[in-house]
C-alpha cells in the first residue's frame, strides 16, 4: 500500500503554520526580537534542579559521512565527556546503510554543576558485527566545537540548533535547550514560537520521509532488474534477458508509478496547503534541509530563482516550495543509495582479488549496470520536477534543481561508471 498524503495532514499543517503567523503578529506588537536577546536579564529564573543544569540534547540528522571499510555505514550518535559517553540513554538507534541519516531523538539529562562547565562532544559511530561496545568513531565533532551547557548562549532556556563539521568528514545537526523558565514575557513568547516552529519542522520531515521512503524502495528494485545473475557473471550460460542492455523505455515504464504517486501527493500539497504561508515558512527553515558538500556550507534557496513564482501571487498551476523540499531529500537518498552500491562493489572487487585489490579498478559490470538505471531514475525525476509543457517550465529552474547535492551526486556517477 502507497503511503500517501491526505487532506486532513495538510489541514493540521496549516493550522501551525497560521499560528506562527499570529505569533509572529504578536512579535511585532510587543516589539520582540527573536533569538531571546531582549528577554529581562534581571527577570526571576528557576530551573527544575539548582545541583543540576538540566538540558535536552535533539540529535536532528548528519550529512556526507564516510563510508566504513568500503561497505557504506550503519551509524549512529553519542554523547561524549572526557572521553566517556555520558550515560546509557545518550546514544542513538542505529540507522542501516546510510551516509546522510535522520534520527530525530531526544535526550533529557542532568549535568552537575561542577562538570557544567566541562566540554561535551558528539561522536559519529558505526555499528559493526560485535555490537555498539566495539563500534568505531567515523566522525566527531572538533575540540574547539565542544559544547559547554553552563555557555552564556544556552542561559535564556531557548533551543538552539547548532551544525557541526565532522572530523574528517561529514556535518551533524543538533538541537540544544537548556531547561528553565524565566519570568518575562518575551521569554513565553519566544517559546511559544520555538514549540510551534519544531512542530511544523517534524510534520514537514514526516510528509518527505514517507515520500522518499516509498521512492527509494521503487529506484531499489529497478536497479536489481539489472544486477547479473551468477551465471552471466561466470561467463556460463545464461538467459538473454539478464545480458540486455539498460534501455530508457524500460527504466521510465518502470517508474511511472513512483511518478504517479508523486504527481499525486505533490497535487494534494497543491491544492491543500497554505501556499502562501508555508512557502515564506519553508524559505526561513530550508538551510536545515539541503548542504552544499563541496564547500560544507549550508545553502539556502534564493527566491529570485523563482521569477516566475512569486510568493504574492502563488497558484496552483506554479508548484509549492514544498516539492523543492522532497526533490532535495530524493537526490539525498539517491546519494546513499549510490554510496551503498559503490561501496558494496568495493566490497566484492577485494573479495575476488584479496592480494591484488588496490582500490583503484573499475567496478564490475553488474554494479555498473545498476548505477545506469539509476542514473536515468535520477534524470527522470529532475525531469519530473522540471516539469517541460509545450517547451515551458511549469515547475523548477534546472539552476535550482542541479544545485548541491545534485552536482556531488552526479559526480559521484560519473566515477562509477568509469
Amino acid at each position: 500500500m502507497q503511503p500517501s498524503i491526505c487532506k486532513q495532514q495538510c489541514v493540521k499543517l496549516n493550522n501551525v503554520i497560521a499560528a506562527i503567523k499570529q505569533l509572529d503578529n504578536v512579535f511585532n506588537e510587543l516589539n520582540i526580537k527573536k533569538g531571546g536577546d531582549r528577554i529581562n536579564s534581571n527577570a526571576v529564573r528557576y530551573e527544575p534542579d539548582p545541583n543540576f543544569v538540566t538540558v535536552a540534547v535533539t540529535v536532528v540528522r548528519a550529512f556526507d559521512l564516510p563510508l566504513v571499510d568500503s561497505i557504506s555505514a550503519d551509524p549512529f550518535v553519542r554523547l561524549i565527556q572526557n572521553g566517556q559517553q555520558v550515560n546509557s540513554n545518550t546514544a542513538t538507534k542505529v540507522i542501516r546503510r546510510n551516509l546522510n541519516p535522520v534520527w530525530n531523538e531526544k535526550w533529557e539529562f542532568g549535568v552537575p554543576l561542577q562538570y557544567s562547565r566541562d566540554a561535551f562532544d558528539f561522536e559519529v559511530c558505526n555499528e559493526d558485527n560485535f555490537g555498539l561496545a566495539s563500534s568505531k568513531v567515523i566522525g566527531k565533532t572538533r575540540i574547539q566545537d565542544g559544547v559547554s551547557f553552563n555557555d552564556r548562549i544556552f542561559q535564556d532556556y531557548l533551543t538552539h540548533e547548532m551544525t557541526f563539521n565532522l572530523e574528517p568528514k561529514g556535518q551533524l545537526v543538533v538541537r540544544v535547550l537548556r531547561k528553565g523558565e524565566i519570568d518575562d514575557r518575551e521569554f513565553w513568547v519566544q517559546k511559544s514560537m520555538e514549540t510551534l516552529r519544531f512542530t511544523a519542522e517534524k510534520m514537514i520531515r514526516v510528509f518527505t520521509d514517507k515520500i522518499v521512503r516509498f521512492a527509494e524502495v521503487m529506484w531499489t528494485r529497478i536497479s536489481q532488474q539489472y544486477k547479473l545473475s551468477n551465471s552471466i557473471l561466470g561467463g556460463l550460460v545464461g538467459s538473454k534477458k539478464d545480458a540486455a542492455p539498460v534501455k530508457d523505455i524500460e527504466v521510465e515504464a518502470a517508474l511511472t508509478p513512483l511518478l504517479e504517486y508523486l504527481d499525486n501527493n505533490l497535487t494534494t500539497f497543491n491544492e491543500n496547503l497554505d501556499r502562501l504561508q508555508l512557502d515564506r515558512f519553508l524559505t526561513d527553515i530550508y538551510h536545515y534541509l539541503g548542504t552544499d558538500q563541496a564547500s560544507l556550507k549550508v545553502e539556502t534557496v534564493d527566491l529570485t530563482d523563482f521569477e516566475a513564482m512569486s510568493l504574492n501571487e502563488a497558484s496552483l498551476d506554479k508548484p509549492s516550495l514544498m516539492a523543492l523540499v522532497v526533490w532535495h531529500e530524493l537526490v539525498i537518498r539517491m546519494n546513499s543509495s549510490l554510496g551503498a552500491l559503490h561501496a558494496s562493489g568495493r566490497a566484492a572487487l577485494a573479495k575476488s582479488n584479496p592480494g591484488g585489490f588496490t582500490g583503484k579498478e573499475p567496478l564490475g559490470e553488474s554494479e555498473k549496470r545498476q548505477v545506469a538505471a539509476l542514473e536515468l531514475v535520477l534524470e527522470y525525476l529532475k525531469a519530473f520536477f522540471y516539469c517541460d509543457l509545450d517547451g515551458r517550465c511549469c515547475g523548477f529552474p534546472l539552476k535550482v534543481l542541479e544545485r548541491g547535492k545534485y552536482r556531488d551526486t552526479r559526480f559521484l556517477i560519473e566515477s562509477m561508471l568509469r
